[in-house]
């Protein structure tokens, strides 16, 4: 019987279909090969590229459309074989199907390095003698097999076999100077590359940085390690518009093929990217880099400052550090950390951000927020009020008046369960949204007074008349803000603050801004300085004696009002005698007397007292440098896509199939082709009509920009489909 013949069978160099089953195709097209499953392309991949199609298997496993017995044998291969990939994914990822994770303790960066620079000192060098020097160096023997298939995975370069069997590297420098002719002659031609999509965000990195990159310019006059550093920003950017979250995962990335979008050979690889950050560190570029983006994204309306939506999360850290503990709500449990506290416009986009150490409050972080947010409408000469929205977190009556005395208008959700309240009770209407998405709820305005304080709190009770629930909203309108906001305003605003937890859904799934990037050790000037106890205590018992005597002064007077309503007054003494007014000055004097005990001892007490260890040491200081840049960084990326999504929304009725389109053209491939005074990129065309449609009409909108190159001469870029 015939052997049926597999992908493995199929001549790489031609054009081929392969139907794996009904659902999916296996397409040839050199030099790329493309995975369909129900005509949508789920991957594309150079041809003989191992890893990225180990990947696919794995991906279409994972997608369950088909089974490893037939998978297998459509790929010519032991279904063992796909165990074994699905395993190593599994227990490290993508990574764990990279060819050095096929040899864990025997093959590392260092090892391939160290085979690099013996092939080019010595270049007629046997296998022999290769393993002599590992054996004297590393105690360690490689068999022929390894390197072999270290040099199929192009992790050092390749390798001429002799006639007698023994591995000599004679051809490298002939092969090296094949390799820049081929170099050289693709350049003229044009350089096929898969990230050609990734261009349509050439004219918003170069807008969005230009600031960083005047401010670095400045500081080095331009010399090479100016340029160095541009290229470093610009290539981590690309970056994680691919979803890459850490440096290590740049691995996956063909280096040959972005570089062409840096107007390089190769984009930097991770070596590169750990050995060159700390230079980043220099020149005060963690607190520029954010500072400068969020001035960028206020004045060319990449977001709004007025209206801000804060929240926070605590991020664990797992290194060696001895740090400071905070409270981790997913594991209910106190572990070393520390907080991040982000503002957000009121479309959920990211403005500015904070990092603390985990036994701070977010409570404590608000005012400070507003502080930061105030500082940068002043300079730009808002003039409005700010507004700003938390969650129960910040259920603090102390926060509430300090808010409220900056000028500051609030608004938060109530803490505990909200009264039932009939329906008809709810007289005033608001909506929010439009057609389907419009939605109708019904508010009373009330007052609330919080515990230990005299003083209620504007409150608002409103009924979602499609859920019928029943919600307690807080807010506070200063005397000043009155004429800009009113109390539906605080409402409206609030309940629209998933547009923030959509930010953190993206920020923790796509770039996780939970990574730490070498969180490493400074030196503090001071040590850190929590809220006393003991000082808040005094305090808490003072709001509590300043509403008990309160209380009393109003018994006195009803006492003192009701004497005068009598028809038959007995004698005034005998009166307030009967009726405990000798008891209820007792207790207003013991009150008096004790409040200004509380005042004597808060004079005293500090309100803040170091954070240290039980022997009185401090903990450890983080430096969060790497931690501020990178989510500068990440939280541009963002911007910049919600940016192209407004130039492309006028092409899609639903906003899902807009997202979708601009990931389609994201991953779409090309060709890029180097000018002398413009460089062109033409991409390939995309397979969905209205897809097709779209992207035209968003090219020609971005040419009109006059975008430019990503490189060091940036040169003017033109667009273009195949």
């Amino acid at each position: 019987m015939q052997r049926q013949r597999t992908i493995k069978d199929q001549d790489p160099n031609r054009r081929w279909t392969y139907d794996v089953n009904t659902r999916i195709r296996v397409v040839n097209d050199p030099p790329y090969r493309q995975i369909y499953i129900d005509y949508i392309m789920i991957a594309e991949y150079m041809t003989g590229s191992k890893f990225e199609e180990e990947a696919a298997i794995v991906m279409l496993i994972k997608n369950k459309a088909v089974s490893v017995p037939d998978l297998a044998a459509a790929f010519g291969m032991h279904h063992k074989t796909i165990y074994g990939y699905l395993s190593a994914y599994r227990v490290n990822g993508l990574e764990g199907l990279c060819p050095a994770a096929h040899y864990p303790g025997k093959v590392n960066n260092e090892l391939v390095e160290f085979i690099r620079s013996e092939q080019r000192k010595t270049p007629h060098m046997t296998l022999t003698g290769l393993n002599r020097k590992l054996q004297r160096t590393y105690d360690l023997t490689l068999s022929e097999s390894t390197v072999r298939k270290l040099v199929e995975a192009e992790t050092i370069l390749p390798l001429a076999r002799e006639p007698d069997g023994q591995i000599h590297f004679d051809e490298i420098l002939k092969e090296d100077r094949q390799a820049e002719d081929t170099q050289s002659a693709e350049n003229n031609k044009g350089i096929e590359t898969r990230y050609a999509g990734y261009l349509i965000f050439a004219s918003l990195i170069n807008e969005l940085f230009s600031g960083i990159y005047e401010y670095i310019d400045g500081i080095g006059e331009g010399s090479e390690k100016t340029w160095e550093a541009k290229k470093l920003i610009t290539s981590f950017a690309l970056y994680f518009l691919m979803g890459l979250t850490n440096i290590e995962q740049t691995k996956t990335v063909n280096r040959r093929e972005l570089g062409c979008l840096l107007e390089e050979e190769s984009a930097p690889c991770s070596k590169t990217l750990k050995r060159n950050l700390p230079d980043l560190m220099e020149n005060n570029l963690p607190r520029i880099v954010p500072d400068y983006l969020t001035w960028e994204y206020i004045e060319k309306g990449y977001a709004e400052m007025g209206q801000l939506y804060f929240d926070g999360h605590f991020v664990p850290y797992y290194g060696k550090e001895d740090i400071g503990s905070g409270f981790f709500t997913q594991r209910r449990l106190a572990v070393p950390g520390y907080e991040q506290f982000w503002a957000n416009d009121l479309r959920g986009r990211p403005v500015f951000f904070l990092n603390s150490y985990g036994f701070s409050r977010f409570t404590q972080a608000i005012p400070e927020l507003c502080k930061k947010a105030i500082a940068y409408m002043r300079q730009s000469e808002d003039i409005r009020p700010l507004l700003v929205a938390f969650d129960r977190g910040g259920y603090c009556r102390p926060l509430f008046r300090e808010l409220t005395e900056m000028g500051v208008c609030w608004a938060t959700w109530k803490a505990g369960e909200t009264k039932y309240r009939p329906e008809e009770d709810f007289k005033e209407t608001f909506s929010i949204g439009t057609g389907k998405q419009r939605c109708e709820y019904g508010v009373i305005f009330t007052k609330v007074r919080m515990s230990g304080d005299p003083e209620p709190v504007d409150a608002a009770i409103i009924l979602n008349k499609k859920t019928k629930k029943q919600t307690t909203i807080l807010y506070g309108v200063p005397e000043g803000a009155r004429d800009f906001y009113q109390p539906v305003d605080l409402l409206k605003f609030l309940l629209c603050r998933w547009k923030q937890e959509n930010f953190f859904k993206y920020a923790l799934e796509e770039v996780d801004i939970n990574q730490t990037h070498g969180l490493e050790k400074g030196t503090p000037d001071d040590a850190y300085y929590i809220p006393n106890p003991q000082y808040h205590a005094l305090l808490a018992e003072k709001a509590r004696l300043s509403a008990v005597l309160e209380k009393q002064e109003a018994k006195q007077e009803k006492i003192q009002k009701r004497y005068f309503t009598l028809k038959r007054k007995p004698s005034w003494e005998s009166y307030l005698f009967q009726k405990g007014y000798q008891s209820v000055s007792c207790r207003m004097e013991q009150a008096e007397q004790r409040i200004k005990a509380i005042d004597s001892d808060l004079l005293k007490v500090p309100d803040r007292i170091p954070y240290t260890r039980k022997d009185g040491t401090p903990y450890t200081y983080l430096d969060f440098s790497k931690i501020n840049l990178m989510n500068a960084l990440k939280a541009a990326v963002f911007n910049m896509q919600c940016k192209m999504k407004d130039m492309a929304q006028d092409y899609f009725k639903d906003y899902r199939e807009l997202s979708k389109f601009l990931d389609v053209l994201l991953h779409t491939g090309g060709t890029y082709e180097k000018g002398e005074q413009q460089d062109t990129v033409y991409l390939n065309p995309l397979e969905t009509p209205s897809y097709q449609s779209a992207a035209d009409k968003l090219v020609v909108r971005l040419n009109q920009s006059s975008p430019a190159t990503l490189g060091k001469a940036n040169k003017p870029l033109l667009i273009s489909f195949k």
